[in-house]
C-alpha cells in the first residue's frame, strides 16, 4: 500500500493563488483485482482518497481548495502545516490493518451520508485478502451486507455481486464467508 499527497497550485486572473490537495492510499495489487470486479461508478485506482480544505477548522478533512492573496511561500507554509496536522491524522486512520478496518466501517465524512464509503470498504476487503487476512476481509464484508443500508454509490445488488466475485476468485475468502 502506498500513501501520497498531491498538491496543485493555480494562479487566478485577479492575482490570487488557489491550492488544492489530495491525500490517497492505494495499491497496484488492489487496483489489479478491482479492475475485474463488478460495481458501477466505484474508483478502481485508490483504496481511499481525501480532498483537503486548508481553511476549514472543523474536524472533517475532505475538500481542499483555498484561495490565497498572500505570497506563494506563505501558502506553501500553510499547506505544510495542514499536511502535518489533519492530513497526517487522515493517514493515521488508514495506516495499519486495524485502523483501516475500523475506518472502513465508519460513515463517510459527508454530512448527508451515514453509510461507509463503498470504495474504501471494498478496497480494504481486497487488501486484507491479498495480505492473508481473509478472516478480517470476510468479517468486514459480512457486516456490510448484513447492515441492510448502503451508501448512495452502492446497493445490496452491487455489494452482493462484489462479494460473489471475491468468493469466485479467492477460495480462502469463499471458505471463510461460508462459516
Amino acid at each position: 500500500m502506498t500513501s501520497t499527497v498531491d498538491a496543485d497550485i493555480e494562479r487566478h486572473r485577479d492575482g490570487g493563488l488557489r491550492l488544492k490537495g489530495t491525500a490517497r492510499i492505494g495499491s497496484p495489487a488492489v487496483e489489479e483485482v478491482m479492475h475485474d470486479m463488478p460495481g458501477d461508478g466505484l474508483s478502481r485506482g485508490d483504496i481511499n482518497r481525501g480532498l483537503f480544505d486548508l481553511l476549514d477548522t472543523s474536524p472533517k478533512p475532505p475538500v481542499m481548495s483555498i484561495d490565497f492573496d498572500a505570497q506563494l511561500d506563505v501558502a506553501v507554509a500553510q499547506c505544510m502545516e495542514y499536511v502535518r496536522g489533519p492530513v497526517r491524522e487522515w493517514f493515521a486512520k488508514r495506516s495499519t490493518f486495524p485502523a483501516l478496518l475500523q475506518t472502513a466501517r465508519e460513515p463517510t465524512i459527508a454530512p448527508w451520508e451515514t453509510n461507509p464509503d463503498p470504495t474504501l470498504l471494498r478496497g480494504t476487503v481486497v487488501l486484507c485478502v491479498l495480505d492473508g487476512r481473509v478472516r478480517d476481509a470476510a468479517s468486514l464484508m459480512r457486516w456490510y451486507l448484513q447492515r441492510g443500508q448502503f451508501h448512495r454509490w452502492d446497493s445490496l445488488e452491487d455489494a452482493a455481486a462484489f462479494d460473489a466475485a471475491m468468493r469466485e476468485r479467492f477460495p480462502d475468502y469463499a471458505a471463510e464467508r461460508s462459516n
